[in-house]
């Protein structure tokens, strides 16, 4: 365990951790929510620091990112714990449980990474990151000094100076946006919606922070055009060029709604279309997911799965000139 990160000493040994929305209070010999986070005799300790519980080589696309680096891989890995506890968690065994782990020191983790040639850098994913802070900025650190790139995954619920000191370190990040209603945060999550829209915006306002969102769609829950909509037009607003990815639910965890039907995808993709120039769906084989050119219509990247072909070579259109969002450098 190493000493956390933001968070105040009170009395009678207690402490409230300030990393995220929930600003827990935490007596001595306990574990906050995110079960990350331990007080041990009047002292919080990062408990996930270097318990690694996932470890691999993943496509970048996996994360998922389209417009950064398409077609190459990168090392990802995970520990325990999260903030919010989503009834449909993909990842449950590892973020709402002490996952069974093996211990890494960050330098450690760096050189395993180092293995991998083929690599473009890090990604602090699989369970959620943040709650795992002092730990990830070790590894950014590390990671960019040795000329790499740092990527995190991340459901965004966390405070803004934490979030500033872990961003001054990231160049690409994907936020898991759940829904664009508080009642949808509250009722499946156990969270709430403003503290994402924050960090979301924080992101956006980065001009460097190569930034994509997720919305996994569950009918019936937050499938509705005009919330989707709202939603698109809000991260228009900052950046048109943002990338999203709705996300085909199927049912797992403590949720057993059906999966989530192709007409709902595209209708959702359509919705969010009207305001962002790219919009995928994933988790669905079906369809078109390739990049095109805004103007000429020309493809970019070509998209199989994760048999990726990339037709372009810097920044610009090899047809047209049209300027692109695609980042590879």
């Amino acid at each position: 365990m190493k000493e956390a990160m933001f968070y105040q000493k009170r009395e009678a040994q207690t402490v409230q951790c300030l990393l995220c929305p929930r600003s827990c209070v935490i007596e001595a010999g306990y574990s906050g929510n995110c079960l990350a986070r331990k007080n041990e005799e009047g002292v919080l300790y990062s408990a996930s620091y270097g318990q690694i519980t996932s470890f691999g080589v993943d496509p970048i696309e996996k994360k998922p990112l389209y417009h950064y680096f398409p077609g190459r891989d990168i090392v990802s890995f995970g520990s325990f714990g999260c903030n919010l506890h989503c009834l449909n968690c993909q990842n449950y065994r590892i973020s709402q449980f002490v996952a069974p782990s093996v211990e890494l020191a960050p330098e450690a983790l760096l050189a395993r990474s180092l293995e991998e040639p083929g690599s473009i850098g890090i990604a602090a994913t699989y369970n959620e990151p943040t709650v795992n802070l002092e730990y990830v900025l070790e590894v950014f650190k590390g990671n960019r000094a040795a000329g790499r790139k740092n990527v995190l995954v991340t459901n965004g619920y966390i405070n803004p100076k934490p979030l500033a000191a872990l961003l001054d370190w990231t160049d690409a990040v994907n936020l898991d946006v759940k829904a664009y209603d508080n009642g949808f945060y509250e009722s499946v999550c156990k969270a709430t919606l403003a503290p994402v829209m924050r960090s979301m915006e924080a992101m956006l306002e980065r001009p460097e922070l190569h930034t994509e969102l997720t919305w996994l769609l569950i009918e019936g829950h937050n499938d509705a055009p005009d919330e989707i909509s709202a939603f698109s037009e809000r991260v228009a607003a900052i950046r048109p060029e943002t990338v999203l990815h709705i996300s085909r639910y199927y049912p797992n965890y403590l949720m057993n709604h059906p999966e989530t039907r192709r007409e709902a995808l595209f209708a959702a993709q359509d919705a969010a279309k009207a305001h962002l120039n790219y919009v995928y769906i994933g988790n669905f084989n079906e369809g078109d997911h390739g990049t095109y050119c805004r103007s000429c219509g020309a493809c970019l990247v070509d998209r199989h799965g994760y048999e990726i072909a990339v037709k372009v070579k810097d920044r610009f259109c090899p047809k047209c000139g049209t300027p692109h969002s695609i980042r590879m450098d």
